[in-house]
């Protein structure tokens, strides 16, 4: 074996560690060693305008062994081959609560895996849907801005008061509802209360309830009290009646409670199953390896090609 072939066959190794290089994303047990939590997620979203499935929300229903405080990282995947994507950023939103924005803040070509601090949320125990919003549009952008979030890590914060007052408005949500009947469904370790849209008329709550209300613009006020503490949340709905954004496919109503395992895109619910859906509109999630791994059996053939040629000389 001469020269040639030896600098031909090094070329080549380090082709493949180059590529195996860029190739790798992070392993979650690693990137979130010091997580309580570490759940598989695989969400994605792209930019308002950008693609033409204008999938800009993505969701799914985590469950959370015990309420209290949690810092919130995600191991998120930025970059498609071949595409110029300016801004891949997006947030969480929690139960109402809005987390940063996880800014793309590398070159327009970069395909990166990397950990983003998505935020801090007082969480309930139990099912609790997490929300991902795109934070891109297009025009200025150009490409589809798509971004996946493929795990979240959940690290408990050891407050001095555990046990701090919280609420959360698990139901209603800020949208439209297409049903005079709304759940009413609050989570607190304090005492509660609530009242609509004048506030003049406080409800004392114990459990989840329905309560019929008039077509229009509502708001919700919901009370915590505990001692000494109080909080208090509102949220904005309204009932349209006319309105087909609160029906599914089949015409049916939607439950103003988000369930275990659901998935929500554009107030279409459909129920979550284990194996893959790919669908036709949406923008298809690529594996890291499959690009490389074409331009690896390129390069093969061109290598092996000048072996033979010069071997032969």
């Amino acid at each position: 074996m001469n020269k040639t072939n030896l600098l031909l066959i090094a070329i080549l190794a380090l082709s493949l560690f180059s590529i195996s290089s860029a190739s790798a994303s992070l392993d979650p047990q690693v990137a979130c060693e010091d997580a309580d939590l570490v759940i598989p997620v695989n969400l994605n979203v792209v930019g308002v305008d950008c693609h033409n499935s204008n999938k800009t929300l993505d969701s799914i229903a985590i469950q959370v062994p015990s309420s209290g405080e949690y810092t919130i990282k995600g191991i998120v995947e930025r970059g498609k081959l071949g595409q110029k994507q300016k801004n891949e950023a997006f947030f969480l939103e929690i139960l109402g609560s809005k987390g940063p924005t996880a800014e793309d803040d590398a070159g327009e070509d970069a395909i990166t895996s990397r950990l983003d601090f998505l935020g801090i949320f007082n969480l309930p125990s139990g099912s609790v849907n997490v929300e991902m919003k795109t934070s891109s549009i297009c025009p200025p952008d150009t490409d589809a801005n798509s971004v996946d979030l493929t795990y979240i890590c959940l690290y408990k914060e050891n407050n001095e008061t555990p046990d701090s007052l919280f609420l959360n408005i698990i139901s209603p949500r800020e949208r439209t509802y297409d049903d005079k009947d709304i759940t009413i469904e609050l989570d607190s370790n304090g005492n509660l209360s609530f009242s609509f849209n004048d506030g003049k008329t406080n409800e004392t709550y114990t459990s989840e309830i329905e309560k019929r209300l008039s077509e229009g613009r509502h708001t919700l006020t919901a009370f915590a009290v505990r001692g000494s503490e109080s909080i208090t949340k509102s949220v904005d709905f309204k009932i349209d009646l006319d309105d087909d954004n609160g029906r599914s496919r089949s015409g049916s109503r939607i439950s103003t409670r988000l369930q275990p395992y659901q998935y929500n895109s554009n107030l279409e619910v459909a129920p979550q199953i284990e194996l893959p859906i790919i669908n036709a509109q949406s923008p298809v999630k690529e594996s890291r390896l499959s690009p490389w791994i074409i331009i690896l059996i390129v390069l093969l053939a061109i290598l092996v090609i000048l072996i033979i040629a010069l071997s032969a000389r």
